[in-house]
């Protein structure tokens, strides 16, 4: 599972363990709510419904929080990304920081890439069609403004991708190349 967290929209995705790579499912969890505590909350149950029940998830990654110039920002995603890894961990899963540099290089290739070729790359690999828009990025301003500008940008569910894809891989060069093998290992905080 990949998540890309936002303090008003948070991206998820589900891959498959088993080569080629599909993707399981994947979605947007939109949290209206003005209070930051309650988007908090509503993001964090959100997580956890989405997941599927039986123990199918084997790992999960969680974008790291960036800095922005804008503190305020910062503070907010830095402690969604605490509770929400808090959450996992309540419910049996074993949340793994992924740094976005890293899996921007690891997903789009040399370099890595801005948000645009994140879904571009997305795209490719799974013949889907979403989309990217600068302007609905810049009209994240409030909770009116999210139900606007949700529907005109997935960047956020491409992001969730890469960081799944990023996990994968990484797991994938540290137990070995078959993932039949990895798939049987229950994962604990410490091979994670």
């Amino acid at each position: 599972m990949g998540l890309d967290l936002d303090t008003y929209i948070t991206g998820y995705a589900f891959l498959s363990l088993a080569e080629p790579v599909r993707i399981l499912d994947y979605g947007k969890i939109l949290s209206s709510k003005e209070d930051v505590l309650d988007r908090w909350r509503s993001i964090a149950r959100d997580v956890i419904e989405v997941c599927p029940a039986g123990g199918l998830v084997k790992a999960v990654a969680i974008e790291e929080p960036n800095c922005f110039s804008n503190g305020e920002t910062t503070r907010q995603l830095c402690g969604l990304f605490g509770i929400v890894s808090y959450v996992l961990y309540q419910n049996g899963y074993y949340p793994t920081a992924v740094n976005t540099a890293h899996a921007k290089k690891i997903f789009c290739g040399k370099g890595g890439g801005d948000k645009s070729v994140t879904v571009d790359r997305v795209n490719a690999l799974f013949n889907l069609n979403f989309r990217f828009s600068a302007k609905a990025k810049a009209k994240r301003r409030d909770a009116k403004s999210l139900i606007t500008s949700a529907g005109m940008s997935d960047d956020d569910v491409a992001d969730a991708i890469a960081v799944a894809w990023t996990l994968r891989k990484d797991l994938i060069e540290t137990k070995g190349s078959g993932f039949e093998d990895l798939s049987k290992i229950p994962l604990t905080n410490e091979q994670v």
